[in-house]
């Protein structure tokens, strides 16, 4: 006997913010249940903004890397509201 496993993946602006969340959520619950993977990537800007603070770090800029990961800090904290 075959076990079908679905798999779904959601990241970018699929999980961008509050509505979007919650239209993963109801797509997650519709699947019947059985084997199901939910995967999720980053937010939409997020690996932008982690490169960026990368970047900063390999020019010793720390003024740079801080004021990158205070907008991605911020950019959590909207999209927690």
């Amino acid at each position: 006997m075959t076990t079908r496993i679905t798999v779904v993946k959601f990241g970018g602006t699929s999980i961008k913010d509050q509505v979007a969340f919650e239209r993963v959520v109801r797509i997650v619950s519709a699947k019947k249940p059985g084997a199901l993977v939910v995967i999720v990537s980053a937010m939409s800007g997020v690996t932008d903004a982690l490169i960026e603070s990368f970047r900063s770090v390999s020019t010793h800029s720390a003024d740079a890397m801080r004021a990158s990961l205070a907008r991605l800090e911020e950019q959590f904290t909207r999209h927690l509201q």
